[in-house]
């Protein structure tokens, strides 16, 4: 298992969609920190109040520009995690489907490989490239942002602790979110259509965020959390309430998806 593991990330290393998904993120960095510059005005995305909860997500939004918090960059930049999402699903398409395409499964099932533990390696890669772009993108934009304007003298202990629970439980619902879609590409085994599957629930949601008769089920999804603490930091229930589900969502997924892959013929 762990040398499968240490292969799954040396093949993220040279992955070309995860480079590109990381320039990307350095991108979206940098367009943060310059909007802070360039713009006083706060951009409100995709936000609505539900008996009474805020959702949604808020860039550049500070309450006194001359004096910034750190962790106002931290939300800023959480403003932009729906473009960390749908780098995730072609991260999967290219390090999960594309191996389908190529032989290379077949080839380390081959040399007597479990397929169980190549599943969970791709699981636990994938994860790890979560990581790395919700580290860019978040706990980047907050180092780039504490020599601004004395940010960085706001950055207390109990700030930085903060700023890393929040950043970890994001991690979660992500892994979770990525083992949704490694489950989905095992059972369909096509890039176009997973990526089409994934960008057309996430549209859909958009779209009807908010309504009444679909959203008392929206909100108990990965999405609706994100959305839901974009607005407000996760108190201890929220964040309990986000981790259990989390937690059975990975569990589930994984077991259909190793079910799925262990019973497949591939060719």
């Amino acid at each position: 298992m762990y040398n499968l593991i240490k292969f799954e990330l040396y093949k993220l290393k040279k992955n070309k969609a995860f480079k590109i998904c990381i320039l990307l993120t350095l991108f979206i960095v940098f367009l943060t920190i310059r909007r802070f510059f360039s713009s006083t005005t706060p951009s409100h995305v995709l936000q609505f109040v539900y008996k009474g909860q805020e959702y949604g997500f808020t860039v550049n939004s500070f309450k006194d520009r001359m004096n910034p918090q750190s962790i106002e960059f931290l939300n800023s930049a959480f403003g932009y995690i729906s473009f960390i999402e749908i780098m995730i699903m072609f991260i999967v398409g290219s390090i999960f489907i594309n191996e389908y395409l190529k032989g290379t499964i077949k080839s380390i099932i081959a040399y007597g490989h479990e397929r169980y533990k190549i599943y969970f390696s791709k699981l636990i890669a994938i994860s790890v490239a979560a990581g790395i772009l919700l580290g860019i993108l978040l706990l980047g934009t907050v180092i780039v942002s504490i020599p601004i304007r004395g940010a960085g003298s706001n950055l207390s202990i109990e700030s930085i602790i903060k700023i890393l629970k929040f950043v970890f439980l994001v991690w979660l619902i992500f892994i979770a979110i990525a083992s949704i879609y490694i489950c989905i590409a095992a059972i369909i085994r096509n890039k176009s259509l997973l990526i089409g599957l994934g960008m057309g629930y996430f549209i859909f949601s958009l779209l009807f965020a908010g309504k009444e008769s679909l959203f008392k089920y929206q909100q108990h999804t990965l999405l609706f959390k994100l959305m839901k603490i974009g607005m407000n930091y996760p108190n201890t229930d929220t964040t309990l309430n986000i981790i259990f589900l989390c937690l059975a969502t990975i569990i589930i997924t994984a077991v259909l998806g190793v079910i799925t892959f262990k019973k497949q013929d591939i060719k």
